[in-house]
Order: C-alpha cells, then structure tokens, then sequence
C-alpha cells in the first residue's frame, strides 16, 4: 500500500480503455512541507474528457459550480468573508496577459502591451 499523489495515470488508463468521460474526488498526499497556507495531504477532483478542448472544460467548470452552489445552499450566490460569487453568471475569462494587467499593473511583462 502506498499515499497517491494523484489519480491522473489510472483516469487516463480508463479514457485510452474507452471511457470517454471519468472523475475520481479523492485524497493525495505530496511529500512536502507543512504551514498554515499548504497542507500535504488534501481532497481534489480530477477529470478527464476524451474529445474535449480547454472551452468545454471551462463550460463544464462553471456548469459545476453553478449546479453545487444551488443544490448546497439553494442560491447560485456564495458568500465568502466580505465578497460575494455568483456563480449563476458566466465566469468572466482573461487572458494571461489581461489578467495580470488587471490584478498586478505594477508588473513589468517585459514587452509593450
């Protein structure tokens, strides 16, 4: 028996077996240390998507959120500290550099925009 860092090599044995579609929520464990901010051992959800670019992931994402959000609190609005998230809204999409204009405009990307 040994700690899994991640489900990634049995999903994907599955989608070449003919799955096109698999999850697994599970426990991992990284052989790293511990601090208030990271904790090596933690519950994450992995899917794979045969046939399935970067917007249906997205699509699919969002869709996820919204439905647990309404089915666990019954309201797509999610209350966290002072801020609000409404899932019910499509998740706004930024690029790299739009994002890093947006939330670090200090940042120097080396090139002019």
């Amino acid at each position: 028996m040994y700690l899994r860092i991640a489900p990634e090599l049995y999903l994907k044995r599955l989608v070449v077996g003919g799955f096109e579609r698999v999850f697994e929520i599970n426990r991992n464990f990284r052989n790293e240390g511990i601090s208030v901010r990271h904790n090596p051992e933690f519950t994450m959800m992995e899917l794979y998507m045969a046939y399935a670019d970067y917007h249906d992931l997205i699509e699919l994402t969002e869709s996820l959120f919204r439905t647990l959000a309404q089915e666990v609190l019954g309201t797509t609005k999610v209350t966290y500290g002072e801020h609000v998230f409404d899932f019910g809204k499509p998740f706004e999409k930024l690029t790299m550099r739009e994002a890093i204009k947006k939330y670090r405009p200090e940042t120097d990307m080396g090139r002019p925009g």
